[in-house]
C-alpha cells in the first residue's frame, strides 16, 4: 500500500492523503479555522488528518510539499503583489469601443 501526504502551504492551505493512487481525504484549512482563503501552514487540517488516519500517517511513503519557493509570506503581501491579476480591467471607454468597432469593419 502506497500512502502519499500532500501539503499545500500558502493561500488556500490544504492537505490531501492519497492511498494507492486514490484520494482518501482532502480538506482546506479554512474549513476548520473559519478564515476564508487561509494562508500559511494547515496545522489544524494536519491534526484532523492524523486523528482520522493514524495508521496511514505512521506508514507514509512520501510527503509532497507545495509553495516552498514562495517569497510571499502574508496575505496582505500576496494581495499587494497580485492585485493587478485579481482586479478585473476597467471597461473600455466609448472612444475605445468606437475604435474597436471601426477596426472590425
Amino acid at each position: 500500500m502506497v500512502s502519499i501526504l500532500g501539503i499545500n502551504i500558502g493561500i488556500n492551505a490544504s492537505v490531501c492523503l492519497l492511498i494507492d493512487g486514490r484520494v482518501a481525504f482532502a480538506i482546506e484549512e479554512e474549513r476548520l479555522c473559519r478564515e476564508k482563503g487561509f494562508m500559511g501552514v494547515p496545522a489544524q487540517a494536519l491534526r484532523y488528518l492524523k486523528a482520522l488516519f493514524p495508521q496511514e500517517i505512521a506508514r507514509l511513503n512520501c510527503v509532497a510539499l507545495s509553495n516552498l519557493n514562495n517569497q510571499v509570506f502574508s496575505k496582505s503581501n500576496f494581495l499587494k503583489r497580485y492585485q493587478d491579476r485579481l482586479t478585473p480591467p476597467p471597461p473600455p471607454s466609448l472612444v475605445e469601443r468606437g475604435i474597436n468597432y471601426l477596426q472590425r469593419m
